[in-house]
């Protein structure tokens, strides 16, 4: 499964751990190191692997420590603790964990086991396949599929599942994105011939209005922006 525009961060051996935050003023700060701490009942003890920073990660709000994603290694469990044991890798399981860091003290059901066989990168960025796998759930082939801000992992990832199952996907991409032409480009490739890549600016026009009943009925339409212009043309589309 191939994404792109993330960049992962490790931590080096033989440095002290230092948590990220995110600051007020729109920084990300340096705290003070700090030792990993024995896990409670009910607890585990874990130290980083790896972790992407994403966008979000560095325009949200003010968080004790920073980072969406990410892998880390169970060091130690404690009482109580049946579903995880030393040496397991982890993954966070929600979005507010904060990943920026060496060291973690985790309740167990704050982390989901992933396969140790995984490549610490990959296993740090498995919630853009899960949740693509999961949007395109009951969808099969010859279905027909519109995914808006494709060129986000979650959209790189839809594409490479549709062309699998023989889905017909529409990739829109976000037309004021700094690296459109990029994106267009990477969208086709992981995509193939099946599938088609505009400028989410075309979506509810006429012309791919046409172009979308020649696909056929469109099964499922997904919206990862939320709101404004590009929501109104999608919903048009669906008419």
């Amino acid at each position: 499964m191939r994404t792109q525009a993330r960049r992962l961060l490790r931590p080096a051996a033989g440095v002290a751990a230092r948590p990220l935050s995110y600051q007020v003023s729109g920084s990300l700060a340096l705290e003070a190191g700090g030792k990993p701490a024995a896990p409670g009942s009910g607890q585990v003890a874990l130290t980083a692997l790896a972790a992407p920073i994403l966008r979000a990660d560095l325009s949200g709000t003010s968080k004790p420590v920073s980072g969406s994603e990410g892998a880390f290694v169970v060091t130690a469990v404690g009482s109580g603790v049946s579903g995880l044991a030393e040496g397991d890798y982890v993954a966070p399981a929600s979005s507010g964990f904060g990943t920026f860091r060496t060291y973690a003290t985790a309740k167990e059901a704050e982390v989901i086991k992933v396969s140790s066989d995984l490549p610490p990168a990959y296993a740090a960025m498995l919630s853009a396949p899960a949740c693509a796998a999961k949007l395109l759930e009951g969808v099969g082939a010859g279905d027909v599929v519109i995914s808006t801000q494709a060129e986000k992992p979650v959209g790189q990832c839809l594409a490479q599942f549709a062309k699998a199952k023989g889905i017909t996907l529409v990739n829109a991409v976000t037309a004021d994105a700094a690296n459109e032409e990029d994106s267009l480009k990477l969208l086709s490739e992981l995509g193939g011939a099946e599938q088609l890549t505009v400028l989410d600016s075309f979506l509810g026009t006429p012309a791919f209005n046409e172009m979308v009943a020649e696909l056929g009925p469109v099964k499922l339409a997904l919206d990862a922006t939320g709101c404004g212009r590009p929501v109104a043309r999608l919903i048009q589309s669906l008419r």
